[in-house]
């Protein structure tokens, strides 16, 4: 018997410890006092039990054993009863109350019909809102009160079918339908529909989950499908999409046109059987260069093709892990593009073989002096090697002569927007002058502004020398014949003026002789002297008008010098002009003309004289030609130096270049021709020899004159001291 109690308090302890673990917590907690006091019951009986026996009680019940054995048992039956009925009464409470929770908030709408009648049994505030009513005007009403009059038989049907659907098995749809809402709004619905206990009772629970949105976006996702779809296929080029595997999932119409396949023909297919009939992909496929990358781009290549040249453009489309989906592949035909461009080339080589080996430079150059282009000509023309030597010039700094501003040719081509023949001077390489005749055109921008000049050169350098030589013979002509004229008329005169001289000399000799009164003599000394001064200007005005059909002779540049002297010194003391003459000891003989070499020391000496006078009107200290003769070396070759310097009105530094131009002249028009420095220089530069000149102006003009040395017969420098040689002449 006790051990019978024992096992029974065991049995207890684990039923409630199992319905302590695996209840509701929230059971547990309401129940606990219940599982407390069995299990006190329990454990108080089996206590009673042992006492009694212990004590010897129990004897008196033996005969009510069996009784006493049913009452544990009955008793925990009892608990166990009780505390179910007790655990199934609160879930169902909980279970109404997390209903009535979602049924209150849900969002979608939720109707509760009777499923006999189709009645409405209850309606959420989201039903409400659904169709715009209050829930007092649906509950009690039939479920057709939701539909549009058109929609209401079919509702019927779809009632009952939801009905005998959800008791089979469970849930029935989701169907799509129409609701109305008072104001008309037919608004689409999904429902869904099961059996719910409420009140005892199965009643039938619609679900309506409004889905315009749904509907919308399902919409604009059809019309843009649909828009997309339209946009692909009338794209002009033949466009493409694959998969990895290069299947063509889509074509356009101008893919297909290409091909001249239908739809059915193409799609499927890969891309390589289909353009380029063969089995395997083309060399340097851009598929495997994406599907190795990992990364959305585009990459391109150029495709000859069906007969066509293609600008083929593939953009891919990669997945989250960077896994290739799709690839875009666009076609574009350049067949037209890669005609016209080598017709272009070709035109561009033609025009450069044209534009280098042109006879004429051709350039372009900006407004602000820099030079874009040039050709070959042109850099040989300005004695550059390259293009980059040339192109750190600038025009504007140093490109042109001095003499020749380029301001004109730009004045001229903003007026004109072209020159034609306009001739200038630029400067080469080496610093020398190139003359050119320029024919150009500006360029403009659409606003009117000039970017740039475009024009060819031609040197004219060449032309302007021989055109400067020309006038020069012919400047010469003209002046040997008035020095012819001159020359004969001073030679008549001479003569006329050479018989009476003689005899004025020779009765001043006489007088002289035979007079006794000194003071007589003194004159008639003076006569015999001024009359051989009067005879030794007669004989230099002869030397001076003798004919240019002698041959060079040496000749001492102090006699020369002297016999100048003789025609000009008076006009200069005349002019308070003090001249200072230095010649050296030793200078040596000079094969020239002596005639012609006095010409140009006669008009270095006016050209001075009249400097100083338009720099210093009156006479003064400062008014000075300083006449200096030496011998210098040049690669142990002796030269004479005459140098004639004056501190007069000096030449301006920007037509220095020009002072030996013929006809070229900076004195006033009655002053002077423009002719004498020319001719000096050609007759220098015919002896053989160099004339240059420095000046400043207001302060000092110096003009140099350098002659070659002529040699002896025996080989050694003949010196102006050991007399003038007749005999020799040059060969």
């Amino acid at each position: 018997m006790i051990a019978a109690f024992d096992a029974l308090a065991l049995l207890g302890t684990v039923v409630s410890l199992l319905l302590l673990v695996f209840g509701w917590r929230r059971t547990l907690t309401r129940n606990l006092r219940w599982i407390l006091v069995t299990l006190l019951t329990i454990w108080a009986f089996h206590g009673v039990s042992n006492l009694l026996e212990w004590t010897g009680i129990t004897s008196a019940l033996d005969p009510h054993e069996d009784y006493v054995e049913l009452i544990g048992p009955l008793l925990w039956f009892l608990f166990c009863y009780v505390f179910l009925q007790e655990r199934a009464a609160h879930a169902y409470r909980e279970s109404e109350e997390r209903f009535k929770a979602l049924f209150e908030n849900s969002p979608d709408a939720v109707f509760l019909a009777d499923p006999a009648t189709g009645v409405i049994l209850g309606a959420n505030p989201a039903s409400a809102r659904l169709v715009n009513q209050s829930r007092e005007d649906l509950v009690g009403h039939h479920h057709s009160i939701l539909y549009p009059p058109d929609a209401v038989e079919r509702s019927e049907d779809m009632f009952r079918r939801h009905a005998a659907w959800a008791g089979m098995h469970g849930t029935a749809g989701p169907e799509e339908h129409i609701v109305i809402s008072s104001d008309g709004t037919r608004v689409p619905v999904e429902i869904t529909a099961r059996y719910v206990p409420i009140g005892g009772r199965r009643v039938l629970q619609g679900v309506f989950r409004d889905i315009r949105a749904r509907k919308r976006a399902t919409e604009e996702a059809v019309r843009a499908r649909r828009d997309w779809e339209s946009i692909f296929r009338g794209i002009g080029h033949p466009t493409l999409v694959l998969d990895p595997q290069h299947t063509i999932l889509s074509a356009n119409q101008a893919a297909l046109d290409l091909v001249g396949l239908d739809r059915g023909r193409v799609e499927g297919r890969r891309c390589y059987e289909v353009f380029h009939k063969t089995d395997a992909p083309p060399l340097r496929c851009l598929m495997e260069e994406l599907r190795s990358d990992g990364q959305p781009r585009t990459a391109e290549m150029t495709l000859e093709v069906l007969g066509r040249v293609f600008l083929v453009s593939c953009t891919s489309v990669v997945d989250e892990d960077g896994r290739l989906e799709k690839v875009i592949h666009v076609s574009t035909d350049i067949t037209e593009r890669k005609r016209a461009e080598e017709r272009l080339r070709i035109s561009e080589q033609r025009y450069r073989t044209l534009f280098e080996n042109a006879a004429l430079g051709i350039y372009r150059t900006t407004p602000d002096g820099r030079i874009l282009a040039t050709n070959k000509t042109a850099l040989r023309m300005l004695g550059f090697k390259t293009f980059a030597d040339l192109a750190a010039r600038n025009l504007e700094e140093g490109g042109y002569e001095p003499g020749y501003p380029r301001d004109e040719f730009k004045r001229m081509m903003e007026r004109d927007g072209q020159v034609s023949g306009f001739e200038s001077a630029w400067k080469r390489q080496d610093g020398s002058t190139m003359y050119v005749r320029e024919s150009a055109r500006a360029i403009r921008a659409t606003n009117g502004r000039i970017v740039c000049y475009e024009g060819t050169l031609e040197d004219i350098t060449a032309e302007r020398e021989a055109n400067r030589a020309r006038d020069e013979i012919k400047a010469q002509l003209v002046q040997a014949q008035k020095l012819d004229s001159i020359g004969t008329l001073a030679s008549g005169v001479a003569h006329e003026i050479n018989n009476p001289l003689t005899g004025i000399i020779n009765y001043g000799e006489l007088i002289e002789r035979r007079e006794a009164d000194p003071k007589l003599r003194e004159y008639a000394a003076g006569v015999v002297r001024e009359g051989n001064r009067v005879a030794e200007i007669v004989r230099s005005l002869l030397e001076f008008s003798r004919q240019e059909n002698e041959l060079l002779a040496p000749t001492s540049i102090s006699d020369i010098i002297d016999s100048t002297l003789l025609l000009v010194e008076t006009s200069l003391r005349h002019h308070g002009i003090r001249l200072v003459k230095k010649v050296s000891a030793a200078v040596p003989l000079v094969p020239c003309r002596s005639h012609r070499v006095q010409q140009v020391v006669l008009n270095l000496l006016i050209n001075a004289r009249d400097a100083l006078n338009q720099r210093f009107p009156r006479s003064c200290d400062e008014k000075t030609i300083q006449l200096t003769v030496d011998t210098v070396l040049h690669d142990d070759v002796p030269w004479v130096v005459l140098a004639v310097e004056d501190n007069g009105v000096g030449i301006p530094t920007g037509v220095q270049n020009r002072i030996f131009d013929p006809f070229f002249t900076t004195k006033p028009r009655n002053q002077g021709t423009g002719l004498g420095l020319s001719i000096s220089y050609g007759i220098v530069r015919d002896h053989g020899g160099v004339m240059r000149v420095e000046s400043e102006e207001n302060a000092y003009t110096r003009f140099t004159v350098e002659l070659p040395v002529s040699p002896a017969q025996d080989g050694e420098t003949l010196l102006a001291e050991e007399g003038r040689l007749s005999a020799w002449q040059e060969s």
